[in-house]
């Protein structure tokens, strides 16, 4: 279980990647930040959540106790594309 001190995210806004078209210019962009790429990185943290409290995590975690090393790393790429997955659901 995470500490509840923790599980709160941060993303500054100097972190968020800025985008632009082929042409240089803003894509989708609010405040010179491209509006996809400020809300991913919270949507894929949710996406976390959604995969604890639906069991998923703590299932992943029993599993990869007697997982060899490959098949850990495996399983967590799964999880985490499973979590870029859940994201592109968030509006």
């Amino acid at each position: 279980m995470i500490p509840a001190k923790d599980r709160h995210g941060h993303l500054p806004p100097r972190d968020i990647p800025r985008r632009r078209d082929q042409a240089g210019n803003p894509a989708l962009v609010a405040n010179g930040l491209d509006l996809g790429w400020q809300l991913f990185p919270f949507a894929h943290e949710y996406a976390h959540h959604v995969q604890q409290v639906s069991g998923i995590m703590p299932r992943l975690a029993q599993v990869t106790v007697n997982a060899g090393s490959d098949r850990a790393k495996e399983l967590g790429s799964r999880l985490e594309l499973q979590a870029d997955c859940v994201s592109g659901l968030v509006p």
